[in-house]
């Protein structure tokens, strides 16, 4: 059973992620005054998810 349990954790991080990149490409199509309308990070942002490791991430974002 732990081999099952360490592959569907994994399964749920890989999912995750995908879901995350996908909303950040989507986003990052939309107008600058869209993305700032709604509240978006800008892409030269601290708080922007995109190309920044986990340490510059605000712990409130997701």
């Amino acid at each position: 059973m732990f081999g099952m349990d360490y592959l569907s954790r994994h399964v749920r991080k890989w999912n995750r992620d995908r879901q995350r990149r996908s909303l950040d490409a989507a986003m990052g199509n939309l107008p600058l005054e869209l993305r700032k309308d709604i509240g978006w990070p800008s892409p030269g942002s601290r708080r922007s998810l995109v190309g920044l490791g986990k340490e510059h991430r605000s712990p409130h974002i997701w």
